[in-house]
């Protein structure tokens, strides 16, 4: 095993990953994380969402109507969410590299009563260890923290040992990796589990870990995802048991 990334021996990385440009597609990848995250930050009554590694950020953006909203990234993306949303308050897009070790720009003031997500962003960065202690870092203030990334045996299978099929990506886990990844990283109070890979499937393909400060809030946490509404056929959620 990798004892910086807890991925199992003989697993080959991506050294040098491409720049992910996140564009509108038909399928919309990790579509539930957003909608669990809004859930969650209802139940522990938070009123800020902070998107670490948000892309273009449209699933960020739904949420407005409800939760201020800071998203951060880096390159071509940051500049495409400046362009497009021209009448955002200034700090509402911030430029950070996830990739070098620096605190994130985000003030005490920006994290109390926040719900951090950082989704489909890990498996891109070469160094994850400086990420998840930034995540960590957030966890002094904000309420929770919603972490998601490809789980490589679900999306595959046991044979897929690297690189990820993915240009993009540096490394994929598997929901045990990460969760051992997190632990060590500081992560104290952990909720693991799957969710979907994206709107046009049913099936689960993604990890999404809950990450909380204290033991009273994981509990919290919890009730809101174990309780979250089922879903139909065509993928979407009972319109009479959205909360």
């Amino acid at each position: 095993m990798d004892q910086t990334t807890c991925i199992r021996e003989g697993y080959t990385i991506r050294p040098e990953p491409e720049y992910f440009h996140d564009t509108v597609e038909t399928a919309i990848y990790q579509p539930d994380v957003y909608v669990d995250a809004g859930r969650v930050a209802r139940r522990l009554h938070a009123r800020r969402i902070v998107d670490v590694g948000c892309g273009t950020a449209q699933k960020l953006i739904e949420l407005r109507s409800e939760f201020e909203t800071i998203g951060l990234d880096y390159g071509p993306n940051i500049e495409r969410c400046r362009a497009g949303d021209p009448g955002s308050p200034g700090d509402a897009w911030r430029v950070t590299d996830l990739d070098v070790d620096a605190a994130l720009p985000l003030t005490p003031e920006d994290l109390t009563g926040a719900v951090v997500i950082c989704s489909d962003v890990i498996e891109h960065v070469k160094r994850p260890e400086f990420l998840l202690a930034k995540l960590l870092g957030t966890l002094d203030h904000a309420a929770a923290l919603f972490l998601s990334t490809p789980e490589r045996v679900l999306e595959y299978d046991e044979n897929q040992m690297g690189p990820p099929p993915n240009p993009a990506h540096v490394r994929e886990w598997t929901v045990r990796e990460l969760s051992a990844m997190c632990r060590r990283a500081g992560f104290a109070h952990i909720s693991p589990g799957t969710t979907r890979a994206n709107n046009l499937e049913v099936g689960h393909a993604t990890i999404l870990l809950g990450l909380s400060p204290d033991a009273d809030t994981l509990g919290a946490l919890e009730e809101a995802l174990i309780d979250r509404p089922s879903l139909i056929s065509d993928g979407t959620f009972w319109t009479s048991a959205r909360s």
